[in-house]
């Protein structure tokens, strides 16, 4: 719809799936009653601005501790977004939330939380010859349970990083990026990147 001038959309979908057990039969599973469940919904507004919703809910029989066959109910909800905040500038955010609970006497359920916060900024516009050269500072957290099965003792990790970045885009063909990421514990990471794209 059109309000004020601007454009804007929602996109809204829904699925229902078999799910990750894929019709395997595994004792003490409801493999043949599994169903995945997932909702997404999505907004364009403004000039580049996006907001976006993810859900999903469903079931993964992969587990094997000590022999011991099990399945572990699997939920995640997510958030991610991009706002324009000045004329060469987009702040990028995102949050995601996850638990997957196992289907086994004594486990607890093991949650995972995690998000990001970026900005954006272009020196340089694309014109008919070049791409744009974008400068990315951004944060990233996790944190997420862990279970030992042969310890039987739960702990959560929590890693953090923060991130710098230049990307560019020189022709049609050539495009090429230099991250620097300085992550929890004094570790240094030092990453370029040339692509030739045809």
């Amino acid at each position: 719809k059109v309000k004020d001038g601007a454009m804007s959309n929602t996109f809204l979908t829904g699925t229902v799936s078999k799910g990750l057990l894929n019709g395997r039969t595994e004792a003490g599973s409801d493999t043949e009653n599994s169903k995945d469940l997932a909702l997404q919904v999505m907004h364009l507004y403004g000039d580049r601005n996006t907001v976006s919703a993810f859900y999903w809910d469903g079931k993964d029989g992969a587990g094997d501790a000590g022999g011991t066959k099990f399945t572990q109910d699997i939920t995640r909800l997510a958030l991610v977004g991009n706002q324009v905040v000045a004329k060469n500038a987009d702040v990028l955010y995102g949050y995601l939330d996850g638990s997957d609970d196992v289907n086994l006497a004594g486990v607890p359920a093991l949650d995972s939380k995690s998000y990001f916060l970026e900005l954006d900024y272009t020196f340089r516009e694309a014109t008919e010859d070049t791409g744009p050269l974008t400068a990315v500072l951004r944060y990233d957290r996790f944190r997420q349970d862990n279970y030992n099965f042969a310890t039987a003792t739960a702990a959560t990790a929590t890693a953090k990083a923060l991130t710098l970045g230049l990307a560019g885009q020189e022709s049609d063909n050539l495009l090429w990026s230099l991250e620097y990421s300085k992550i929890q514990g004094g570790d240094r990471l030092l990453t370029a990147e040339l692509k030739l794209v045809y």
